[in-house]
């Protein structure tokens, strides 16, 4: 809380009075973070996930440190030959154990050929009505709100080039419109193997 000015003298006659204008300053609200993890669920990320699993508490915990009422969400993508396109494992949440158990809980496998369904996986992610469809995909993305003030972020890591066959549903257009749209900014996080994909789609 800041008063500028914080202090004022005058000389008054007795029985004198004087007004003072005043400004008081709050300190700013700080952003609800949404944060949203995305990862490769292929069986070549089978080095990868364990990773995940260890550095996940210390992710929640120093994001907690920072913004205390923080939501946390976790979807999987895999590639169009496999028993899913997009998984939502966890829509955003201020439960922590629930959001490392979603991560815990999910064993890498598939995947087939090297280049695996990522556009779609950031695009269901950030807005489902860009994958409606069947079988392979949730019928839900992490959840993102609309008209709050918090600051909404997607994580993506990956270990693959990003596909661009004609069953894939998303490409760079179509994911950049849906991160655009939902005011979500994108964050890669490339293990060994991935593209330079993961650094094109942006807010």
């Amino acid at each position: 809380l800041q008063i500028d000015p914080d202090s004022v003298e005058d000389t008054l006659a007795l029985g004198s009075s004087t007004s003072v204008s005043k400004t008081i300053t709050t300190s700013a609200i700080p952003q609800i973070l949404e944060f949203c993890l995305l990862s490769d669920a292929t069986g070549s990320f089978w080095n990868d996930q364990p990773n995940l699993r260890n550095a996940a508490p210390g992710i929640a915990d120093t994001i907690l440190d920072e913004s205390p009422g923080a939501k946390f969400g976790y979807a999987a993508f895999k590639d169009t030959g496999d028993n899913f396109v997009y998984s939502l494992r966890q829509s955003l949440t201020t439960d922590k154990t629930a959001w490392l158990d979603s991560i815990n809980n999910l064993n890498p496998s598939g995947g087939g050929d090297f280049p695996q369904a990522q556009w779609d996986g950031i695009a269901c992610a950030t807005d489902i009505s860009y994958c409606k469809d069947g079988s392979k995909y949730s019928d839900a993305d992490c959840g993102f709100t609309t008209g709050t003030p918090s600051k909404k972020v997607l994580v993506v890591t990956t270990d693959a080039t990003f596909s661009n066959q004609a069953d894939i549903k998303n490409d760079l257009t179509s994911t950049t419109a849906a991160l655009q749209g939902a005011g979500v900014t994108l964050i890669g996080l490339k293990a060994s193997g991935a593209g330079s994909e993961i650094g094109r789609a942006h807010v």
